[in-house]
């Protein structure tokens, strides 16, 4: 069919703002504590977005401690020496009390520990039970919290940021970054910056140990009582070998269970200075307005050392892995295949792979739900992580239909796009679908915001501009030449959820 007039018009204008990118509409200033600041400008509406993105996730972690960059996010919004406190000088002199019962605490622990590992208790929470020494400093540190509690006043920093006309806020922990957000009126811009350079330059981990069971129950909610939560960290840990995307963002309850004050106070130092942050202004926003403010508010942070480099890369895999369960759930297949991480030349030729894949009218969705009626759910998506990525299908089997249908059906899909080139329409599709989202977050000032998070938070924010121009410039033989590479059976690992017979059972009654 013959495109209209004014479509190609409305296409030609769209990808001239798309090579008008390269004039990047974002001032960035470096402050001189080595703070990064981000301004992008829209009058469109009199509100602004403030965020900042620290440049540490659950990939920063270690074993024993890991969970500890989530638990900092939960600690964050507690307060500062002059939010959140009636007494500042009585808050510290109950913490440091805390301490030290937790001290005597962690002590026992390691006798109760070893005999965990003589096998005289099956648990750590089993070897604490009926010891009168543990029942009396836990009776003494309860007291002290709730002393503490009289002396707090609760959540003072989100009360303020609402009095104030905030719209949303929020925060997020990913395994490669944490970022904290926040919507208010223009005029507001300073208390922003006021209260975000207090709570970076003077935290005070208030109630650390309740809301780190707070985080524990919600491990508990999240995944100990999902059907496929535990066998999604058991998954993870079977597709990494070597990177530390191999466990969860929440941490493992083993870790969580023993985070301490001591170990956030220290993480905090190693990973919140001033030049590994940076703080993102969208909206109605003056831009040398801003520098000034970002100059005398966060430009009163003390400079830190740099923090630890990652230095492990992930190994080749050598052999097809494989995971299979039977769950509470419908049958499903998923297939992992390592992939290049963010800024690597061939990420936009894998996402569009995953969009002519995916979608209602993806390969997958024609082939294998309308057309053949074998799956009755389908999707594909490339996810790069700031060290390595993942290129990801999920199918759901049809009734009548198995696992080993769904496999036969998906690895021929994949072997098709590296054996035949795509035809040039069924390309341009993906690339102008992109163009029309691609344009729609660019003129969006909060949306705009958070792909600058996740493009600063991932390694270069300037990628959240030139990466459309990249995607439309892969052609099919590109999409050849990566299928071929990546959709390798060496390179993947099959995960095969087969519903329990009880639940199948149960279904038909």
């Amino acid at each position: 069919m013959k495109a209209s007039g004014s479509w190609i018009a409305l296409l030609l204008g769209l990808l001239a703002i798309g090579t008008q990118a390269a004039t990047l509409p974002v001032r960035e200033h470096v402050l001189d504590n080595g703070m990064r600041l981000l301004i992008m400008e829209d009058h469109t509406a009199p509100v602004v977005m403030g965020a900042w993105v620290a440049h540490v996730g659950s990939v920063n972690e270690r074993p024993g401690i890991t969970g500890l960059t989530h638990l900092l996010e939960h600690m964050m919004f507690k307060g500062t020496r002059t939010i959140g406190t009636r007494d500042i000088a009585t808050d510290l002199e109950l913490i440091e009390r805390q301490e030290a019962l937790r001290d005597s605490m962690r002590a026992l622990d390691e006798v109760y520990r070893a005999r965990v590992r003589r096998g005289e208790a099956s648990s750590l929470a089993e070897a604490r039970e009926n010891d009168p020494l543990q029942a009396g400093l836990a009776q003494r540190f309860a007291e002290l919290v709730a002393e503490q509690r009289e002396n707090m006043i609760s959540n003072e920093f989100d009360q303020i940021m609402k009095k104030n006309g905030e719209i949303f806020g929020n925060a997020f922990t990913s395994e490669d970054m944490t970022a904290y957000f926040h919507v208010l009126p223009s005029n507001k811009l300073e208390l922003w910056f006021w209260l975000e350079s207090d709570r970076l330059g003077n935290p005070v981990f208030r109630e650390f140990y309740s809301e780190r069971d707070v985080v524990r129950e919600e491990r508990r909610s999240r995944v100990e009582s999902t059907p496929t939560g535990a066998h999604q960290e058991a998954i993870n840990a079977l597709f990494w070998q070597a990177l530390p995307y191999k466990w969860p963002v929440i941490g493992f309850a083993s870790d969580v269970e023993q985070l301490s004050m001591p170990q956030a106070r220290e993480y905090f130092d190693t990973w919140y200075g001033p030049g590994n942050l940076t703080a993102i202004i969208t909206g109605d926003v003056d831009t040398d307005a801003a520098i000034a403010l970002a100059d005398r508010y966060f430009g009163r942070l003390r400079p830190r050392p740099d923090p630890p480099m990652m230095v492990t890369t992930e190994p080749v895999q050598l052999g097809e892995k494989r995971y299979a369960a039977d769950v509470d759930g419908n049958t499903t297949l998923e297939v992992w295949y390592h992939t290049p991480g963010f800024g690597h030349a061939d990420q936009p030729v894998l996402r569009v792979i995953g969009s002519l894949l995916s979608g209602t009218t993806g390969r997958l969705e024609r082939e294998l739900v309308q057309d053949t009626g074998i799956a009755t759910q389908v999707s594909a998506f490339a996810d790069a992580q700031k060290y390595a990525g993942v290129f990801y299908a999920e199918l759901e089997a049809a009734e009548g239909h198995d696992l080993d249908e769904l496999e036969s059906h998906l690895f021929a899909a994949l072997d098709k796009l590296a054996r035949e080139p795509v035809p040039d329409q069924e390309l341009q599709k993906v690339k102008n679908n992109w163009l029309v989202n691609d344009y729609r977050q660019r003129q969006d000032p909060i949306r705009g915001a958070f792909g600058l998070i996740q493009n600063d938070g991932l390694g270069d924010w300037r990628q959240f501009f030139e990466f459309g121009d990249a995607l439309q410039a892969v052609s099919a033989a590109d999409i050849q030449r990566v299928a071929a590479e990546i959709f390798r059976k060496e390179n993947r690992m099959v995960v095969r959820w087969s519903r329990r017979e009880s639940t199948v059972t149960a279904a038909a009654e």
